[in-house]
């Protein structure tokens, strides 16, 4: 299912960020087939490819199933106690919370500590069990048979607790740093946790405005026509005979003078037609060509 819609931020918003946004989401539940996890991320890949982003890239990583995270859970708390000191205060807070949230953090000084040599032999190690390696190489696979570029990412983690095994983020190489634009993964407990029967799932999420802050902006797309007159009647008339012909066209509610008409033409349109007294008296009309000021007279018939 995909679902769009306002969403509340519950904690303090950060930078960019606010307190209500829209979202964009897609979500399968009742499957723990690893083509799912494939599916779903070639899905984000090609809605944006759609949209117009290019150099679409992956980052993958696998959390392991609940067992394996405990394990990984407490190899981390163990490495990092030594650092505790340094960490920020968010990640002092994510120590006895939820550890790995620390690889996530994008504060300078747990930066560098997540580059010390340490620390790195942790993250590099490969703490997963076998069925959920074995999972995580199919989705591998999977994505490798579909043409998606991909990395793996030892601290891909994703900001919310409840995933399990694979999580990721599509990027795009032309944004820079800031180049994450959706991320999902999968969460098997999730459904369980919150009362339901036990469901495997998997999903995606993307914030709209940021969607829209990334996006170009799109090319302003012209009226075919603007009926330039000061007889209202008249341009009501030829704009509904452009329109039931297809034609995109309007005019100037109120009749103001011809060049105020005129002005706001060239800016809306690509022709205008100029319904003056002689020409309504002639029947016929002038048609200016917007871009080049060519003018001609056409008889109306």
């Amino acid at each position: 299912l995909w679902y769009k819609g306002p969403m509340f931020r519950y904690e303090r918003p950060q930078a960019g960020r606010q307190r209500q946004f829209h979202q964009i989401g897609v979500e399968v539940f009742g499957s723990a087939d690893p083509a799912c996890d494939a599916e779903v991320i070639n899905l984000a890949v090609t809605y944006l490819s759609k949209l117009g982003f290019n150099n679409l890239k992956v980052e993958l990583n696998s959390l392991g199933c609940p067992e394996c995270r405990k394990v990984y859970r407490n190899k981390i708390k163990e490495i990092f106690k030594k650092h505790l000191s340094a960490l920020c205060d968010d990640c002092k807070l994510r120590y006895e919370k939820n550890p790995l949230r620390i690889l996530d953090c994008k504060n300078e000084y747990c930066q560098k500590i997540l580059t010390s040599d340490d620390v790195k032999n942790v993250i590099n190690a490969d703490f997963i069990c076998d069925e959920c390696k074995q999972h995580f190489s199919n989705v591998k696979n999977y994505l490798t048979s579909l043409n998606i570029k991909f990395e793996v990412n030892k601290l891909l983690v994703r900001g919310l607790d409840y995933y399990t095994r694979t999580v990721f983020e599509v990027k795009s190489e032309d944004l820079g740093a800031q180049s994450a634009i959706l991320g999902g993964g999968r969460y098997d407990g999730l459904v369980e946790m919150l009362g339901g029967t036990p469901t495997p799932a998997v999903g995606w999420a993307l914030g709209m405005e940021r969607l829209y802050s990334l996006m170009q902006a799109p090319e302003e797309i012209k009226l075919d026509y603007f009926v330039v007159s000061q007889d209202t009647e008249a341009a009501l008339k030829t704009v509904n005979e452009l329109r039931l012909k297809g034609k995109s066209a309007d005019f100037d509610y109120g009749a103001r003078k011809f060049t105020k008409q005129l002005e706001k033409a060239a800016k809306l349109a690509n022709y205008a037609i100029i319904l003056g007294e002689d020409e309504i008296k002639g029947n016929y009309y002038t048609l200016k060509d917007l871009s080049s000021g060519e003018q001609k007279q056409v008889k109306i018939l």
